[in-house]
């Protein structure tokens, strides 16, 4: 009867619940709707696990966001933007500066919305980090699009654009690139490109060459769309002789192509009129460091790059590289922004307390991006990018951004004549504005204006505000009426009630249990005597003959896991079994002294000298193993990790870096499953060295831990390794919140739990070096060298 009823209660309170749920204006997918809103300044979002609603901060939603919480997505107000910059590899200076600047347009727009009253609506970013690899970027499109994605900045070349353009032309995607300039590309499509192509570059590069009166001119090329694509456009505009040396991006073979460049230079009579030009990304660095072991390179009147080479860091972070550029007079021109806009300056400014230096112009053409979007979304009053693609013109129109006025031609691409000069001078880049087309009869080597760079002050902090400072402000939603909250008190109510007649029924069931098992066990005490006739047969004479053959084997056992001359004293005392004397302490803790025969089985069965941990005090061969596990392995790996680095023996043999990048991804990769974190290895060079690979895996072990530890949910860890001439450089990348420059200096001196105190010394010890680079709000970068070993 008692399960029964309760059966009859359960039934009733579960019944009472599903009638209060359904009464409560929630969605299929657990959704609120809108009679449930939060207070002027807060956004409703999710938890990430719980699906729980709460009221967040709108200025913190964005973080949230990158944590896991999601928004409500029972209207169609929020576009998700896809953002395809590369992060790594050859284009990463660009590709770190444009999603910066497009996160910050995100922020800015969505605040803007905010001001106008269309809090309803807001662009949430879909990040994607890619290195320039077509056939990566193309399956993150596909990935993205099959998620509901199908507004995407990026990607910045012109070889992905080509790769995914079949795709985006057949599902109709919106494409805005930022820096795709190939002329192959000028075509009527739904893929914009916020630079003007590079038939205007080709033009502009000419007539430098032609006003300079360059006779000879020897081209390094980028083998790919855009490389050759600029190339012909150069040749076709200028009227002087061009040799083209053409080379692999995925194996550059410097030494090779610039020995080849090297005797075409030898083989001209004069040096005077000889130019040579770079169309290449960020592997132009590798190029001029190579160069520096040529005598006639430097000799020539000129190198230049383009566009993809302006301000590009790699140059002048090494002073072999920038000091070679600044001896051959190298110059790069892109196409600019309009200086005199109030929204350039303002971005420009932002940027630069963000970076540290001054962005290129394809960050403002991400930010403008970001503006075009979205102001078409309000403009068409939809979020189908079919719809917003209809609407990129007529906004385009009537909207100045950083970039200033937008002009489109036919093909979709920015209409602009106006290019900046970049040369190094004295380890820093520095732009002159253009106009040097109308001025040609002045050969480009004067400098631009110190007022041109923004001075670097240390009186102003970098102190971007990290995820960990964001703060989750929960509200309780409210309602227009209190019926879910009376429902939810009922079905607390007779939760409770039920859950007490549950509890009280099976109290009484386990009293009843008991009193059952305690009439069952009564009988079980009468067998009890039983075992007492078992120790009445042990003094009979059957266990004196057992005592007799174990005492023997046992000290035998116990002296073969010892140094052998310890048995030897172990029987002298056999043939002394009469004087029981000896033995009587040990039985005087536990019986008599008379039944002395007794307690010699006692110690003869083995489950005694098993136990020896116990008996510590009373068996002296107990102390012998206690120094036999010192030598064991286990205490020897913990000062490798510390600071006893001395008596470290190095284990030399020959390497493969994809065989270690591989065994990092598989050895760690598990350690990325509590943040989702994206565990990734780019590389595509294997480089073949000499090294210790234990240790080199224990480097990389406490570096990726690290980086695990700077990177929120969802982000993304990255190893790769680049090749020099003495030695292998290996990296672990993250894009977490940046370590400040304070930090940065005390990293490697203080001995932490981060242990990468001790793997600066594994580092050295190894004949390397490492460091770090960080920028706030994009990430952190570990740098170590291995040496090349003959």
């Amino acid at each position: 009867m008692n399960e029964n009823f309760v059966k009859y209660v359960l039934c009733l309170s579960f019944l009472i619940f599903f009638a209060a749920l359904t009464s409560l204006d929630v969605s299929a997918n657990g959704d609120v709707h809108e009679d449930i809103t939060c207070d002027e300044g807060f956004q409703l979002i999710f938890k990430p696990t719980t699906g729980i609603p709460i009221c967040a901060k709108s200025s913190n939603v964005e973080s949230l966001i990158e944590r896991g919480y999601t928004l409500s997505l029972q209207t169609s107000e929020n576009l998700h933007i896809g953002l395809l910059f590369s992060t790594t590899g050859d284009y990463s200076t660009y590709g770190l500066e444009s999603q910066l600047a497009a996160l910050k347009a995100i922020d800015d727009f969505n605040e803007y919305l905010k001001s106008i009253d269309k809090e309803e609506m807001s662009l949430i970013s879909e990040i994607v980090y890619l290195s320039t690899n077509p056939e990566y970027t193309l399956e993150q499109v596909k990935k993205l699009h099959a998620d509901g994605v199908d507004v995407f900045i990026g990607p910045e070349t012109s070889a992905e654009i080509a790769m995914i353009k079949p795709f985006v032309d057949s599902n109709q995607l919106l494409i805005i690139s930022t820096s795709s300039t190939a002329p192959s590309l000028a075509v009527a499509d739904s893929i914009y490109r916020l630079v003007p192509d590079d038939t205007h570059q080709a033009k502009l590069i000419s007539t430098l060459l032609e006003d300079n009166d360059i006779t000879t001119v020897f081209l390094l090329v980028r083998d790919d769309i855009w490389g050759n694509g600029l190339a012909d456009a150069i040749k076709e505009s200028y009227s002087g002789a061009i040799s083209q040396i053409s080379y692999d991006p995925k194996d550059p073979l410097f030494e090779e192509k610039l020995q080849e460049l090297s005797d075409l230079v030898a083989a001209e009579e004069s040096l005077n009129n000889i130019v040579i030009g770079v169309i290449s990304f960020g592997e132009v660095a590798e190029f001029l460091l190579y160069a520096t072991d040529y005598d006639l390179l430097d000799d020539v009147m000129m190198w230049f790059g383009t566009d993809s080479n302006a301000n590009e860091k790699k140059i002048i972070q090494d002073e072999k590289i920038s000091a070679f550029a600044e001896k051959v007079s190298f110059r790069a021109i892109q196409f600019t922004s309009d200086y005199n806009s109030s929204i350039h300056k303002e971005i420009e400014s932002k940027l630069y307390l963000e970076l540290g230096y001054l962005p290129s112009t394809y960050a403002f053409a991400a930010y403008d991006a970001v503006w075009l979007v979205g102001l078409s979304m309000l403009e068409a009053d939809s979020t189908d990018s079919i719809v917003i693609e209809s609407f990129i013109l007529e906004t385009s129109q009537s909207y100045k951004g950083a970039l200033g006025d937008l002009h489109f031609n036919d093909a979709g691409d920015l209409v602009s004549d106006n290019y900046d000069i970049w040369l190094v001078q004295d380890d820093q880049w520095y732009k002159k504005p253009s106009n040097f087309v109308q001025t040609a009869d002045t050969p480009v080597t004067q400098t631009t204006d110190d007022a041109e760079i923004i001075p670097k002050t240390d009186d102003t902090p970098v102190t971007p505000k990290t995820g960990d400072d964001v703060t989750v402000t929960e509200q309780l939603p409210s309602t227009g009426d209190d019926v879910p909250v009376l429902a939810i008190t009922l079905i607390a109510g007779i939760s409770l009630i039920v859950l007490l007649l549950v509890w009280r029924i099976k109290k009484l069931q386990t009293r009843l249990k008991d009193s059952d098992h305690i009439d069952k066990i009564e009988p079980t005490p009468e067998p009890t005597p039983e075992p007492t006739p078992e120790p009445t047969p042990e003094p009979t004479p059957e266990p004196t003959p057992e005592p007799t053959p174990e005492p023997t084997p046992e000290p035998t056992p116990e002296p073969t896991p010892e140094p052998t001359p310890e048995p030897t004293p172990e029987p002298t005392p056999e043939p002394t079994p009469e004087p029981t004397p000896e033995p009587t302490p040990e039985p005087t803790p536990e019986p008599t002294p008379e039944p002395t025969p007794e307690p010699t089985p006692e110690p003869t069965p083995e489950p005694t000298p098993e136990p020896t941990p116990e008996p510590t005090p009373e068996p002296t061969p107990e102390p012998t193993p206690e120094p036999t596990p010192e030598p064991t392995p286990e205490p020897t790996p913990e000062p490798e990790q510390k600071s006893d680095l001395n008596n470290i023996q190095l284990v030399i043999e020959e390497l493969s870096s994809k065989d270690i990048l591989s065994t990092c991804i598989e050895t760690n990769n598990h350690i990325m499953k509590d943040k989702e974190i994206r565990f990734l290895d780019l590389s595509i060079d294997d480089i073949k060295f000499k090294s210790d690979k234990t240790k080199l895996l224990q480097v990389f072990g406490t570096l990726v831990q690290n980086a695990h530890d700077f990177v929120g949910a969802f982000g993304r860890i990255e190893i790769g390794v680049t090749n020099g001439e003495n030695e292998v450089t290996f990296f672990v990348e993250d894009n977490g919140d940046g370590i400040s420059k304070e930090k940065q200096i005390q990293l490697f001196k203080i001995d932490d739990s981060s242990n990468l105190m001790s793997t600066k010394k594994l580092v050295e010890m190894m004949g390397g070096k490492i460091w770090i680079e960080s920028v706030p709000y994009l990430g952190t970068k570990f740098f170590f060298t291995i040496p090349k070993l003959k």
